[in-house]
């Protein structure tokens, strides 16, 4: 289709008033259909009602949105270094297969030293545990419930890490394992 074809099916206008528009009265809504399409883009959609282009621009940013979840929600169970440190174990694995598999991904979590996950907790990761149960004492270093030791705690999180990596869908954890992990965190 000529431009003069595209512009006429598209305002559903005749050949006259397109020329009266673009030539003589300069309307702005061509510069901005010239700036931001091509030809080809306008042609398929008139034929489809959809732009592939557009169309992927959207499901990308949707799928970032949906990867913040993720990594917001990781946090929330844990905290940022814990979360740094598994997604990066998991982004090793994922090199090594080049497949997202949960049990490589389970068997990785658990055998994290519990360095990443307790003896770097801070502030931000031991104030999820302030509840009237498991209220944790800086001053002694343990927990007002007897019943909630460190080794329990480390177990909790993995638990909570764990199932929340089984709930999300591989092309969020793919897109997160493909990108630069900061960029979420």
């Amino acid at each position: 289709m000529t431009k003069e074809q595209i512009m006429v099916e598209l305002f559903e206008f005749s050949a006259p008033t397109y020329y009266k528009w673009t030539k003589k009265e300069k309307r702005k809504i061509f510069d901005l259909l010239n700036y931001a399409f091509t030809l080809e883009e306008l042609e398929e959609f008139i034929n489809n009602g959809k732009i592939q282009k557009i169309e992927i621009m959207n499901n990308s940013q949707g799928l970032i949105r949906k990867v913040k979840e993720f990594v917001d929600e990781l946090v929330k169970n844990s905290n940022t270094f814990i979360v740094k440190n598994v997604l990066n174990q998991i982004k090793e694995d994922y090199a090594i297969h080049k497949k997202i598999d949960y049990e490589e991904i389970m068997c990785s979590v658990f055998s994290l030293d519990d360095y990443y996950l307790i003896e770097c907790a801070d502030e931000e990761f031991m104030s999820k545990f302030n509840d009237d149960d498991i209220k944790y004492d800086e001053f002694t270093n343990s927990f007002g419930n007897k019943e909630y030791t460190l080794d329990k705690i480390t177990l909790i999180t993995k638990y909570k890490i764990i199932t929340q990596i089984e709930q999300t869908p591989k092309e969020i954890l793919e897109f997160v394992l493909n990108s630069q992990i900061e960029d979420f965190i």
